[in-house]
């Protein structure tokens, strides 16, 4: 009962704001309007403008994490920076711009600044989305731990809404598959695939719990019985959501959480016939969950040929134009107006928005720099699981563990789609990542 005096009000401020966030992200089309976004970003600039005043920033992730989070917004923000002309033309990949420039000069138009991204101002709209994750991520660093556990219960009721709301639409023929309030069903299964290794570990942890203590009182047996088939059905609803979607990547992201999920929590549990009963379970319902809804997946293989895909043709454009931009990029979030010129004119479908591969999008806006936030986030994840080695298998590294797992299937999801420019989706998955790279205190 003490602990809650520990809580300072800051604390509960950012608690506050963070909840506010992770319960309004979704609820209009992901974030993925005007407004939407305009609300998350001001959320997050209230967490930040917290944690900056009270200094709570500095709790709770190691040296490592603060350079990178500072070198990568000092990089991009190099972008922005005005440049010497001279500079500019010498930039390359830039020729059609420097004719455009030229043009507009002879014309009497030319009143711009020249930075080294191509549009300033997307870059600068780029660097404004960051808000609402670098204040989620910093959050979860600042966070008592009972508050953390209730800011994880929420995230894990947010996507049993959403899965709710999907699986609804599909049962009752509203839309052929599960895609909740998103705009697209395969960032609605990246949702998915994200909270359900979390809730897998929670009820890994409560089944541990309540067959390690066998000289427990009936009542006590029957609360922690009850939180087991909470999280259990937590964990097939987020399960049959994500099959339901009928995303070709997302059900494969699902069947490779529940094998991962199996493989990293069974043996904690509490001994092997746990394990068994834990590893039969999910066994059973992914096969059956995998039996329903894969067949209308494998539908839409067997009649379009993959290899027919228009993402490889954006792939291959978006190589070209990594190569013609190198090492610098055109600017970040400036890929959608910087493709139209690349396009080929035989590919049809509309402007292309995203490379739908969300390395190679970076890679194309901040070439080498891209390269190094890749390689820095990759080392850090790395870093998050040897961190996680040396700690107890208690409730908070189950939700460690899980929060890994869900960031590796995210990341795997990066290579054919989008999800890091789903504002929703890029919150959950910064949310995922302070709780799995924050340092817990000693004791």
């Amino acid at each position: 009962m003490n602990q809650t005096t520990n809580i300072s009000f800051p604390q509960w401020l950012v608690f506050g704001l963070a909840c506010l966030l992770l319960v309004f992200a979704p609820l209009i089309r992901a974030g993925n309007t005007g407004f939407a976004l305009l609300v998350m970003q001001l959320l997050g600039l209230g967490i930040l403008l917290v944690l900056g005043w009270w200094g709570l920033y500095r709790h709770r992730f190691p040296t490592a994490v603060w350079w990178f989070l500072i070198g990568s917004i000092g990089l991009v923000g190099l972008y922005l920076v005005p440049i010497p002309e001279s500079l500019w033309r010498a930039l390359p990949g830039r020729a059609l711009y420097v004719d455009v420039y030229d043009w507009l000069g002879e014309s009497g138009q030319r009143d711009l600044y020249l930075a080294v991204s191509l549009i300033p101002a997307n870059t600068a709209y780029s660097l404004m989305a960051l808000l609402p994750p670098l204040g989620i991520f910093l959050a979860v660093g600042c966070l008592d731990k009972r508050q953390l556990v209730s800011v994880v219960y929420l995230f894990l009721g947010v996507a049993a809404l959403q899965a709710g709301i999907g699986l609804t639409q599909y049962s009752a023929g509203f839309s052929d598959s599960a895609s909740g309030s998103y705009p697209n069903r395969d960032h609605f299964s990246a949702f998915m695939a994200m909270a359900f290794p979390l809730a897998f570990g929670l009820a890994a942890y409560h089944v541990g719990r309540h067959t390690g203590h066998h000289d427990e009182d009936t009542g006590v047996l029957e609360h922690k019985l009850n939180r087991v088939l909470v999280f259990a059905s937590l964990t097939l609803l987020l399960l049959l959501a994500g099959i339901f979607s009928r995303s070709r990547a997302g059900v494969a992201l699902m069947l490779l959480g529940i094998l991962l999920s199996s493989l990293m929590f069974a043996r904690h549990i509490g001994g092997k016939r746990s394990a068994s009963l834990m590893a039969t379970l999910s066994t059973i319902g992914g096969g059956i969950a995998a039996s329903i809804g894969l067949i209308p997946v494998l539908n839409r293989f067997m009649q379009a040929n993959p290899a027919d895909d228009l993402r490889w043709y954006l792939f291959d454009t978006s190589f070209r134009g990594i190569q013609q931009f190198f090492p610098f990029g055109s600017g970040p979030g400036t890929f959608a107006d910087i493709y139209r010129a690349l396009q080929p004119l035989g590919q049809t479908g509309g402007f292309v928005n995203n490379a739908h591969n969300d390395y190679l999008e970076l890679l194309f806006d901040t070439g080498l720099v891209g390269g190094v936030i890749i390689v820095g986030m990759l080392l850090l994840y790395l870093y998050g699981w040897w961190q996680l080695r040396q700690q107890a298998w208690e409730q908070t590294r189950f939700l460690k563990a899980g929060a890994g797992i869900g960031m590796l299937l995210v990341l795997l999801h990066a290579y054919v789609d989008f999800n890091f420019h789903i504002p929703a989706n890029a919150l959950f998955f910064a949310f995922l990542a302070g709780l799995f790279l924050r340092v817990e205190r000693k004791r």
